[in-house]
């Protein structure tokens, strides 16, 4: 649709900007106007082969931004974690013995199927049941309520059958405090009141980044939070996966992290790690990924630009005598070269709004996708630096394209531009 609007889009471009490029670029002022409007599918369909490259940089900066501050910029660690497929408490009571080491918390992740996200029929999700012990965890753990509070939530997950949501919950599907959240679990379900909707502190992210098991890798972006207790009396599931560490803050990580893995070989454990680490490889991985888009949507650019190049050639050949004639009559070598930049602008500012727009939308598109298929809620930022730099990337390319051909035919004699007439 964006591609076909470059038609009108070039008719009303060189309407309001043809009389303004024509001045700068000191042109009869009906030149280019008369020039476009003669071929205006060429020239609408080269900026919309433009802009293609301009949307997808946007669309990629947009959303990316928008991951970047409102999930990982919200994703909030303990200072350390150990993972292993089954700790004992032995495990953790040698952590506590640690100088440095301030405060445990043993976890548990445990998958459970859920009806709260994706598409019924195509699609089965699973979510992650992240067990601990409620007064531990809420002193080591920084959650932002949304719904609820602290200490109604903490009385009411001791007492039993009661978790926590993420927020992603609350935006999939709207269950909020006092709802009822049903997973199943080998085939039986099993009902838990919501007595608190938090922000994700991110520990399913964790639960990938230490590879716990291939049946975690369902999502990684959601999961809810309940007592340990709640857990071994409805799952039968007694093992310790994660154990969540505060550390002294003048101790420094790494060495933190050496003394554990050493120590508490014996016990089994499959890796240690700093929740510093893990999100500064997120924020390298999320800005990798942006900078990969960022490079297929210039060598889109740089694709479409011999379009540009082979619709400006085309457009001097087929005027070669009318050029002829205006060299005849007195015109200026570099009018040639200066029509052909005016031509070149147009394609680009009618590259660069449809290329905007386009951008934005599909922008739009991704963070309602994201919305409801994962429950992410993210805002729109408008990434003024990155737009601006990929309009100069545009009149740059476009302009560079155009250039060859202006020049040629500058250089070329009025004689031989008559010639063509025959």
């Amino acid at each position: 649709g964006y591609f076909l609007v470059g038609v009108p889009g070039v008719l009303i471009a060189v309407r309001l900007f043809g009389p303004v490029f024509s001045k700068l670029l000191g042109l009869p002022r009906m030149m280019l106007r008369r020039t476009i409007e003669q071929t205006p599918y060429r020239f609408g369909f080269t900026a919309g082969a433009m802009m293609g490259g301009l949307a997808l940089m946007i669309s990629i900066w947009t959303q990316g931004g928008s991951l970047m501050r409102d999930w990982l910029g919200n994703l909030k660690f303990p200072d350390a974690f150990v993972s292993g497929l089954a700790l004992t408490p032995e495990a953790q009571e040698t952590l506590d013995e640690m100088p440095f080491v301030t405060g445990t918390c043993a976890i548990t992740l445990h998958p459970v199927e859920t009806d709260a996200f994706g598409v019924k029929g195509l699609t089965t999700y699973m979510s992650t049941f992240i067990a601990f012990e409620p007064e531990i965890f809420f002193e080591l753990a920084e959650l932002t309520f949304i719904e609820g509070d602290e200490e109604t939530a903490k009385a009411r997950l001791i007492e039993g059958d009661a978790i926590l949501v993420a927020r992603e919950f609350q935006v999939a599907q709207g269950l909020g405090v006092g709802d009822t959240f049903v997973c199943r679990y080998q085939g039986e379900e099993y009902p838990f009141e919501i007595v608190g909707v938090v922000t994700s502190p991110g520990l399913d992210i964790v639960s990938k980044f230490f590879n716990i098991g291939e049946e975690y890798a369902q999502q990684a972006i959601h999961a809810v939070f309940g007592s340990r207790r709640d857990m071994i009396e409805k799952f039968g599931n007694e093992s310790i996966n994660l154990i969540q560490i505060e550390l002294d803050k003048d101790f420094d990580d790494a060495e933190a992290i050496e003394i554990i893995r050493h120590d508490l070989f014996s016990y089994g454990i499959r890796d240690a790690g700093s929740g510093r680490a893990i999100k500064e490889q997120l924020r390298v991985v999320l800005g990798g990924a942006i900078g990969a888009s960022t490079v297929v949507g210039i060598c889109a650019m740089i694709v479409a630009c011999f379009g540009v190049a082979n619709l400006i050639a085309a457009g001097i050949e087929a005027r070669r005598f009318e050029l002829g004639v205006l060299r005849s009559i007195g015109a200026q070598k570099s009018v040639l070269l200066r029509m052909v930049i005016g031509e070149a602008l147009i394609i680009a500012a009618v590259a660069c709004v449809l290329g905007s727009a386009m951008g934005f939308q599909g922008a739009w598109a991704g963070r309602e996708m994201n919305k409801m298929i994962i429950g992410l809620d993210s805002k729109a930022y408008f990434p003024i630096v990155g737009t601006l730099l990929g309009w100069v990337l545009v009149l740059l390319i476009t302009n560079a394209a155009a250039l060859p051909a202006g020049y040629l035919v500058m250089r070329t004699s009025p004689r031989a531009l008559l010639q063509a007439k025959g």
